[in-house]
């Protein structure tokens, strides 16, 4: 399970994650969703100019979500 973090347009960005599948957010708005998601919105993502960085998991540090959205 990836863990993005939005360059910019983060509402935008998650309002797409959060409506179109499960997403699981860590402080510093970092985001954690499945494969295929991340994949079924690469289109719209480019579209509407968002972008984000995949995080590696280590720079997390033990912190645990702060909500889980199910679309």
């Amino acid at each position: 399970m990836p863990l993005i973090k939005f360059n910019n347009k983060v509402a935008e960005g998650f309002y797409l994650l959060a409506t179109h599948g499960q997403v699981g957010g860590y402080p510093d708005n970092v985001f954690a969703v499945s494969d295929q998601l991340l994949k079924g919105l690469e289109h719209e993502f480019r579209t509407q100019g968002i972008t984000y960085q995949k995080m590696d998991p280590k720079t997390l540090n033990g912190k645990q979500p702060k909500r889980k959205t199910n679309a």
